[in-house]
C-alpha cells in the first residue's frame, strides 16, 4: 500500500539528548491557540477573551471580540509580546475592526475599514508580521462583499479585488510586509489561493487550475502555503515566486485525507496543518524536508507530557520551527484542549525508520473504525 511505504521510509526517531529538551503541553479545554513565538509565548481565544499563555508566566486573559458570531478574525502575537493582533469592538461604533492590543498598557486600538458594514463587523484581523508594524484583514465595501485590506503603522488601505463584485481576504503577510497571502473568490463563487507582492495581487495556480487559500508565509518572505485541493491531488503546497509550486508529500491519501497546510517557519523548513477526509474529520500533520510528512501524533508521542491527545488542528508554528500549537482531544476523548509542543527541531540524522508505518496503519485504522 502506497501510504504505509511512503510513511515508513519517513519515520521519526529523536535522540535522548532531543527527548530531553521536549515537552508537550495542554492548555486550557475551550482553547484555540493561533499564534506563537519563538520563545514559546502562545496567543489565542477561547469561548470569553483573548489570551496570552508561556510557561514561565501561565495564563494572561485579555478582554476583546473574539471570532464567531459575525465577527471574522485571527489573533497574532509579536515575537517581542507586546502587541497583539486581532479584532475588537470599536467603543465608538459599536463595529467590530480590525485592532491591536498593547500588552503593556492594556488598550486597544482599533483601525476602521473600507466605509461599509455587514451587520455588526466593519472589518477583521487575520494576520500580523513579527513586530507588529502590518496588519492584514479584510473589510466590507457593501453588505456581501469584503475586500484584503493592509494597515501599516495604523494606516488601513485596501488591496482591492481582481474579480469584479467578489470577495477577497488576506490571512497573513511576511516580516518585511512586502509578501501577503489570502485568497480571491472567483466568479464561480470558489475561493483560489491569492498572494499580493508589493501590493499587486496574483492567484496562485498549478496547471492553470487555481489552488486553494494561503493560509501563512514564510517571515523570509520566500513561502506561501495552503491546500492544493482538487487541483493538487489532496496534497499541501509550498509556492515560491522564483520556483513556482511545490506540492508536499501526502502519505495519507490512500486513507482518504486531503492536507492543508496552516503554518510555515520563518525560513519554510517547517510545515504543519491538517488533513480532512470525506466524513469531515480531521487530523494533523508536520512536514520537513527530512522526514517527509508525518501525523502529530507520531512527531509528539515520544515528548514528556504527551499522553494520547488526538492533535488533529495545528494552527502555529513559532518562526524558528521549535514550537507548535493548536487544539485537538484529551487523551481519554472527553473533551477539546489546546496544546503545545516545545522541541528542537531534529537534524536529518536524527530521524530514523522505526516502523512507523505500523503506527500509520493503527491511526488510519482507528480512524475507519471512528467513522464506521
Amino acid at each position: 500500500m502506497r501510504t504505509t511505504l511512503q510513511f515508513a521510509a519517513a519515520a521519526l526517531a529523536i535522540t535522548a539528548t532531543s527527548a530531553a529538551q521536549a515537552q508537550f503541553y495542554l492548555l486550557g479545554p475551550s482553547d484555540t491557540p493561533s499564534s506563537v513565538t519563538n520563545a514559546g509565548l502562545v496567543a489565542g481565544y477561547d469561548d470569553v477573551g483573548y489570551f496570552t499563555w508561556s510557561v514561565a508566566n501561565g495564563r494572561t486573559d485579555i478582554p476583546g471580540s473574539i471570532p464567531g458570531n459575525g465577527t471574522g478574525g485571527i489573533p497574532r502575537i509579536t515575537e517581542n509580546g507586546l502587541k497583539l493582533g486581532a479584532t475588537n469592538t470599536d467603543p465608538n461604533t459599536g463595529y467590530t475592526e480590525i485592532a491591536s492590543y498593547d500588552t503593556a498598557t492594556g488598550t486597544w486600538t482599533t483601525y476602521g475599514g473600507l466605509g461599509a458594514h455587514s451587520d455588526s463587523s466593519v472589518s477583521g484581523g487575520f494576520g500580523m508580521n513579527a513586530d507588529g508594524s502590518v496588519q492584514v484583514g479584510n473589510a466590507w465595501v457593501n453588505g456581501g462583499t469584503a475586500h484584503a485590506i493592509v494597515v501599516r503603522n495604523g494606516v488601513l488601505t485596501s488591496l482591492g479585488s481582481n474579480v469584479a463584485n467578489r470577495s477577497s481576504r488576506a490571512d497573513a503577510v511576511s516580516n518585511d510586509g512586502r509578501l501577503i497571502g489570502g485568497y480571491q473568490d472567483q466568479e464561480d463563487g470558489y475561493r483560489a489561493a491569492a498572494v499580493w507582492i508589493d501590493g499587486v495581487e496574483q492567484v496562485l495556480t498549478l496547471n492553470g487550475n487555481p489552488l486553494q487559500q494561503v493560509n501563512a508565509v514564510s517571515g523570509d518572505g520566500r513561502w506561501a502555503v495552503g491546500g492544493g485541493g482538487y487541483y493538487g491531488d489532496g496534497s499541501a503546497f509550498m509556492w515560491n515566486p522564483d520556483s513556482g509550486v511545490k506540492l508536499l508529500d501526502n502519505p495519507f491519501f490512500d486513507a482518504g485525507y486531503e492536507l492543508t497546510a496552516t503554518s510555515v517557519s520563518f525560513d519554510g523548513s517547517v510545515v504543519i496543518g491538517y488533513g480532512q477526509d470525506f466524513f469531515f474529520q480531521r487530523m494533523g500533520w508536520i512536514w520537513t524536508e527530512a522526514t517527509g510528512t508525518m501525523t502529530m501524533e507520531q512527531y509528539a508521542s515520544r515528548f514528556d507530557g504527551y499522553s494520547g491527545e488526538f492533535l488533529f488542528g495545528p494552527l502555529a508554528v513559532s518562526q524558528d520551527g521549535r514550537h507548535i500549537t493548536g487544539y485537538g482531544v484529551n487523551a481519554d476523548w472527553t473533551g477539546y484542549t489546546g496544546w503545545m509542543i516545545s522541541a528542537p527541531v531534529p537534524e536529518p540524522s536524527t530521524w530514523a525508520t522505526l516502523g512507523l508505518g505500523l503506527g500509520l496503519m493503527g491511526f488510519v485504522a482507528r480512524r475507519r473504525r471512528d467513522r464506521a
